[in-house]
């Protein structure tokens, strides 16, 4: 049925939720081929910030987010899975929608917080985002 899982993870541990259920989606569908994405947002510019700075910054939280994808995919690899990695720059939703043309998404799976009204246009919402703009499916995984 998927032949590609895409599981977006920004680090935090109300993202990580969201492992248990790509693990049996994974597991139940004998999907070959797991993804984890990691999107590490550009940082503003502002005075004095020189460019040389702004690299440095990038290098060190791309290698972060490496090592941390690079953990957790170990953990789910010990469970039998195919799992691979990747960190990109960018705007979340952006990037996730790229990455599902880019690599032959099946499937997103994706934590979202469920807001609503003014806390959604306050804060924004990363999921309702790629809802309205991936041409796969995805499964959201309301974690708050």
């Amino acid at each position: 049925m998927y032949n590609k899982l895409l599981v977006t993870l920004d680090g935090s541990p109300f993202a990580e939720y969201v492992l248990a259920h790509a693990t049996t989606v994974a597991k139940g569908c004998a999907v070959p081929e797991v993804w984890l994405l990691r999107v590490v947002e550009p940082m503003p510019i502002g005075e004095g910030v020189t460019q040389e700075f702004i690299y440095k910054v990038y290098g060190e939280r791309e290698k972060v987010a490496k090592e941390y994808l690079e953990g957790t995919a170990k953990g789910l690899r010990e469970q039998g899975l195919t799992v691979n990695t990747a960190v990109t720059q960018g705007q979340p939703a952006d990037e996730i929608v790229d990455f599902t043309v880019k690599h032959g998404i099946d499937l997103v799976i994706m934590a979202t917080h469920g807001r609503s009204g003014v806390g959604r246009w306050v804060f924004g919402s990363v999921s309702d985002r790629v809802v309205r703009e991936a041409k796969v499916p995805l499964l959201l995984i309301r974690c708050g």
